[in-house]
């Protein structure tokens, strides 16, 4: 591989990581804050359902892109490091499926908040 095209996908790569940490940083401590204040997410979840969306939305996507990091670094490191590779693909995808477990019980927490509320 040319060092230029390395040195590039490189910096793409920790953009990427960086982009995913900062949004989870926001997600965790700013957007969240409100719907596990007072008394709770039973009670909280139905005054914030934009929100919950635009947290399950967030999570997804930043997961996504570790995908598409862990695809990327597959591609250029996985002749020289093909089990270090695949384990780190596979350990991504299923923080995907765990995450997207995750944020359909966030989802269907709202629908019971409303439900509770009413």
């Amino acid at each position: 591989m040319e060092h230029g095209n390395a040195l590039r996908t490189g910096r793409w790569i920790g953009a990427a990581i960086l982009a995913t940490f900062v949004i989870g940083m926001v997600s965790n401590f700013k957007l969240q804050t409100d719907l596990f204040a007072g008394d709770g997410l039973l009670v909280n979840a139905a005054a914030h359902p934009l929100k919950i969306g635009l947290i399950a939305v967030l999570g997804l996507a930043t997961n996504l892109a570790l995908l598409a990091v862990a695809a990327a670094l597959t591609a250029h490191v996985g002749r020289a490091y093909p089990v270090h590779a695949t384990t780190y693909c596979l350990l991504v995808g299923a923080g995907l499926a765990i995450a997207a477990i995750e944020y359909s019980t966030l989802l269907a927490f709202r629908t019971v908040s409303e439900q509770f509320a009413s």
